[in-house]
């Protein structure tokens, strides 16, 4: 039986998972009524499988042996995530163990039987568009169709590569990324000129590009046994849901765990004078499509409608007392959670800059508009290698790209993990670069050589002449 709508798999699922901890409770407690307590962990349970299923939707050819290993393991990392929080809030001794166990013994088999009965979330197909000459593409969609190892990838058109340009320039505006998530090139390899071309026509769309080598075969590379050379490098479909499932829960649990401290934030700020606590304004995101990003103001309310969008300084007279406390520590960035709950943005991408900034550095490097094939972050890899702040000319900004650029060739959960733990001490670093004093000089002074009589009017002024100008 082919598995229902994966929308339909996940409510499905989610909601079985938290009626089996209600029937937990009923037996452990023998009692109708749930307490309060109980109702939250539940609850919080619920959340935290959905995101962990939406996140790791698997293909509908997939075994069903690997798809029970799927629930296990969901299950698993609910329950880890349920006790870590358990100890944080020194609430471990409220719930019961034995309910615990009931409660996830029930799931595994419920949802095991919900596998085997066909209600699963079922992996997103992904969209490839074949370039290259007419009877090179006819032959790889017939194989790709033909072949079983290649379920879920759906040829979407095929095209020449002078075409090919053409309809992504057309797509740009209309988000190409939508329609396409890959683009492979088979026959001949196009000239260099044609590639960059090609990639230029991305205009930053989450699209990978790949070119088949023709005759040439290896198992188990997912298309359709052919060996590819990666053009572009983007993560994959499956890779950017768990990334977005993962950015949902923490975003979520992390507004909530600093709410008391975005309120004191707001607070100070206003306190501190008038104008709005929030700063408001347009940035680019994945595949350039803007968003409304938030940050608390550090600046005067002035600042904010400047035309020319001036960069802040590390001495910068627009910031404000509490902003330069805010912008320090970079407390003034936490507001950004709720871009990431929206989806505007990722809890680790490459940092998103004002629209002048883009449009001036977009000019004078080649490349940057491939770092919004990802979702900008809150922090990055830059930032946590110390390209945080101000970018004083073009070099800063080509080593911020460069460093953008290999975080989305190289990403992974684990790489996330580990720039967040990076994050805090990287900030502290700073901070205590700050808070140290300039160091004094020591080059002593030039001589002041004391004249032996009084000069006349032409050695005076030739003398004034020589004298250095403060």
């Amino acid at each position: 039986m082919t598995p229902r709508a994966s929308l339909f798999g996940i409510l499905v699922q989610t909601g079985t998972f938290g009626v089996c901890g209600a029937v937990a409770y009923m037996l452990r407690h023998e009692t109708l009524v749930i307490e309060l307590p109980y109702v939250g962990a539940i609850v919080a349970g619920m959340a935290a499988y959905a995101a962990l299923t939406m996140a790791t939707m698997r293909s509908v050819a997939t075994p069903i042996a690997s798809r029970v290993i799927g629930v296990a393991m969901r299950l698993a990392l609910v329950g880890l995530l349920l006790a870590a929080f358990g100890y944080y809030l020194k609430a471990s001794e409220t719930y019961s163990r034995l309910w615990s166990a009931y409660w996830f013994a029930l799931a595994m088999a419920a949802l095991v039987v919900m596998e085997l009965r066909g209600v699963s979330p079922a992996r997103r197909v992904s969209r490839v568009l074949l370039v290259g000459p007419s009877a090179n593409t006819v032959a790889m969609r017939g194989r790709l169709e033909a072949d079983h190892g290649s379920d879920g990838i759906s040829v979407v058109g095929e095209m020449p590569v002078t075409d090919a340009m053409v309809w992504l320039e057309r797509q740009a505006l209309a988000d190409a990324g939508a329609a396409v998530d890959e683009i492979i090139i088979v026959g001949a390899m196009p000239t260099a000129e044609e590639r960059e071309c090609l990639v230029r026509s991305l205009h930053g769309n989450p699209i990978g590009l790949r070119y088949c080598v023709e005759g040439a075969a290896v198992p188990g590379d997912g298309l359709g046994g052919l060996a590819t050379v990666s053009l572009v490098t983007v993560p994959s479909p499956g890779g950017l849901a768990l990334k977005r499932g993962i950015d949902v829960f923490c975003s979520a649990t992390l507004l909530a765990l600093a709410l008391p401290l975005l309120l004191l934030i707001a607070a100070a700020i206003r306190a501190e004078g008038p104008g709005p606590i929030l700063f408001t304004q347009r940035r680019l995101g994945m595949g350039g499509r803007s968003f409304l990003i938030y940050k608390f103001r550090s600046m005067v309310p002035v600042a904010a409608t400047q035309a020319d969008v001036p960069q802040a300084l590390s001495a910068d007279a627009r910031i404000t007392r509490v902003g330069g406390v805010l912008r320090l520590w970079g407390l003034d960035e936490l507001p950004q959670l709720i871009n990431v709950l929206k989806g505007d943005m990722s809890l680790v991408g490459p940092r998103p800059h004002a629209f002048a900034h883009d449009v001036r550095w977009s000019a004078e490097i080649d490349g940057y508009s491939e770092r919004l094939r990802m979702r900008p972050g809150i922090t990055g890899l830059a930032q946590v290698k110390g390209c945080r702040g101000e970018t004083r000319h073009s070099g800063d900004m080509a080593c911020r790209l460069a460093l953008d650029l290999e975080y989305i060739r190289s990403w992974s959960p684990l790489l996330d993990l580990k720039i967040l733990l990076a994050t805090a001490p990287a900030i502290l670093a700073e901070v205590m670069r700050a808070r140290q004093p300039a160091p004094a000089s020591t080059v002593p002074p030039p001589p002041v050589a004391e004249p032996t009589s009084n000069p006349t009017p032409d050695k005076a002024q030739a003398q004034r002449q020589l004298d250095p100008v403060d």
